[in-house]
């Protein structure tokens, strides 16, 4: 059995429609789905169960409530606290293992086998960002006891041992540390995640979290021959494919759209895009979008 939870909010509806059933499609087991949705209404609910049943109807559904109260002495992650949700999953799912994905995720393969992956003495299976002298949140990390040279982990795809992190505690020792270091949570739950179970995360190959960022930006860009053995693709940074006018300057549209059309989900796709909160979202980004468009012009003229 594969045992998946996500959490999302309103602006990844069109993403989270694409992940789960590239997801549901690919699985060969039976698939056990836990959903913390902020922002959702009934209707938004009710087409997204449709997509999980028409992409395996005996997938069971999950739809759960969390306390995000907890983290208010966080520091939020451009205005939201929601990244901090998954924290709170292994206390809730009441499963021994599971797998968390962030909604901006695509499937492309099987994911019994991340499901199966030797985590032995870890906690939880994670893919490697880069040492910590490079990280973002190197204070932090330093100060919480980790190396320079140790290596950091990308949260948006996590192999989880709920059972462990239980007996352990490690939702207090979060909290603890995340409440100590608020003004430092850069990366929010990633930084929590590394500097709370630093050895105790098990590496994840490459191939399950393949990150895919917009034309343009200064991070690490997929190769094609990285991108054709991927399981999960990964779409960081802004703007994502699914925004506002991303489609023609997107490297991850080509795939999402295929995605998008084996689910039938045009309709979600069109609804994003006229949704005020969408438009506000386009307007904040709008350096994003720059950056992007004179990437992709650059790109065709070399």
């Amino acid at each position: 059995m594969i045992c998946l939870a996500y959490c999302a909010d309103r602006l990844m509806c069109p993403s989270l429609h694409v992940s789960l059933f590239s997801v549901l499609s690919h699985a060969t087991d039976e698939v056990r789905l836990w959903l913390y949705l902020e922002g959702y209404s009934p209707k938004e609910i009710d087409r997204l169960k449709r997509t999980v049943l028409s992409a395996r109807p005996d997938t069971v559904v999950n739809f759960i409530q969390l306390e995000l109260g907890v983290f208010k002495a966080f520091r939020p992650f451009y205005g939201s606290y929601l990244p901090y949700a998954r924290l709170l999953l292994p206390e809730i799912i009441p499963a021994e293992r599971f797998i968390y994905l962030d909604a901006d995720t695509l499937c492309t393969a099987d994911c019994r086998f991340l499901m199966g992956e030797e985590l032995g003495d870890a906690i939880a299976g994670m893919r490697a960002e880069g040492p910590v002298s490079s990280a973002r949140d190197r204070d932090v990390l330093l100060a919480a006891g980790m190396t320079e040279d140790a290596q950091t982990f990308n949260s948006g795809v996590i192999v989880l041992d709920a059972k462990k992190w239980r007996e352990e505690g490690i939702g207090e020792r979060i909290l603890d540390f995340g409440r100590n270091n608020s003004a430092y949570l850069f990366t929010a739950d990633q930084v929590c995640l590394n500097a709370v179970l630093k050895d105790r995360i098990a590496p994840l190959a490459y191939s399950w979290n393949e990150c895919v960022y917009p034309i343009g930006s200064r991070e690490r860009k997929a190769g094609p021959e990285q991108q054709e053995r991927s399981a999960i693709y990964h779409f960081l940074g802004n703007p994502k494919p699914w925004d506002i006018g991303a489609f023609l300057f997107s490297p991850g549209w080509p795939l999402f759209s295929e995605y998008v059309s084996r689910s039938r989900t045009w309709d979600e796709v069109a609804r994003h895009h006229i949704r005020r909160d969408s438009v506000e979202r386009a307007w904040r980004l709008r350096r994003n979008y720059t950056a992007a468009w004179k990437g992709s012009l650059s790109k065709k003229t070399s």
